[in-house]
This record gives C-alpha cells, structure tokens and sequence, in this order.
C-alpha cells in the first residue's frame, strides 16, 4: 500500500480505522504499529508525527468504540494506546506481557478485548478501563481453544465469541458474560469443516 509520501509498509498483518475515519492504524511484524491521518471522501494517508510507535513485532490491531485507544497484539504481549484525537498521536497506557497473542477482538461496546494465541493454543480476554486505557484479566481467563487459533470474532451484540483454529478444521464457539467478560467454557462448541472433492 502506498501513502501520501508514497511510504510501503513491510511484513503488515492487520489495519484498522477510527470510526470517525480521521485515522488509519497498521499492525506491522516489523516495526510497531505505523499511523497515519486519513482524508475521508479521498482516502489518502499521511503519516501521524512519531510513526511507527512502539517496538514490534505486531501481529494484531483493533480500535475501542469510543476511539480512546488502540489495542495491539504481538510477541511482545499485548498493549493499550492511547489516541491524541487532535493528530492521532499513540502514547503507551497499559500493558500485559506473557502472551504471545495475534488475532485480537473488542466487543461492541468496548468492555473487553480477546486475544488469540497461536502458540499456545489458548484466548485470553481483558476488561478494558476506557478512562486510562489499563487491561485486567476477565475471571477464568484464559481459555484453551484447538490447534493454532488465528483470529477472533465477536457478534454485534457482544454476546459470542468464534475462534477459527488453523490446524483442527473446526471453529470454538463460546459465550460472553456480558457483564464481567467471561467466556463460558460450558458452552463451548466444535463445528467441523469438511472440504467437499469436485
């Protein structure tokens, strides 16, 4: 992808948007995290002062509803930004390391974010403090999932949570206590993929 400086992202996994679509936030394997401003009706994209932030690598990107923060995911654990709403600027506001996390979900209303851990074969799940941007273990977290979990997916409504698993050919299916954030494991579910031969 090519930039208003015409600047070419190396080793990129993910991107995501502001809903306000004021700012574009790349997840690089790379360099951190690489910002940039964005033009609404043309889409071109210049480059936020100080990008890329933080250390790589980053394999994971997601923004809260209320555009206070970036949550990113990576080797390096997973880490909470806070967004300058004048110029997109990210300044570190929480952290938890031990988790080698890349797909990486906030729910709709922006009270907890999961992430995927490939490795290690688990999520994890965090309450967001929308006020300083802190990550607090939801309860019973985390949750092992199948084989080389890659991303995650959360419904609109907050209340399911679907990891696809790479290397099982089946997706875990869990519940959200929408209150304090659990998954329950109790209604866990494997749904089998089955390739038909042409």
């Amino acid at each position: 992808m090519k930039g208003k400086d015409d600047v070419f992202w190396l080793e990129n996994h993910i991107a995501a948007v502001t809903p306000s679509q004021k700012f574009l936030y790349v997840a690089s394997g790379n360099s951190g995290v690489y910002g940039y401003s964005m033009d609404a009706s043309s889409g071109t994209l210049t480059p936020i002062p100080g990008s890329p932030f933080a250390c790589g690598p980053e394999f994971g990107i997601a923004i809260t509803p209320s555009e206070h923060f970036v949550i990113t995911a990576g080797g390096n654990g997973i880490s909470s930004y806070s967004i300058d709403p004048s110029n997109g600027m990210l300044t570190l506001a929480g952290s938890v390391t031990g988790e080698n996390a890349a797909g990486i979900a906030i729910d709709s209303n922006g009270l907890f974010v999961y992430a995927a851990d490939a490795s290690a074969n688990k999520i994890s799940g965090f309450v967001i403090n929308d006020s300083n941007g802190e990550l607090t273990p939801v309860p019973n977290s985390p949750y092992a999932v199948s084989s080389n979990p890659q991303s995650i997916v959360i419904d609109p409504l907050g209340r399911f949570l679907f990891v696809p698993n790479g290397n099982s050919s089946n997706v875990s299916a869990f519940s959200i206590n929408t209150k304090d954030g659990h998954a329950d494991a109790s209604t866990r579910i494997f749904f089998r993929c089955r390739v038909e031969p042409r």
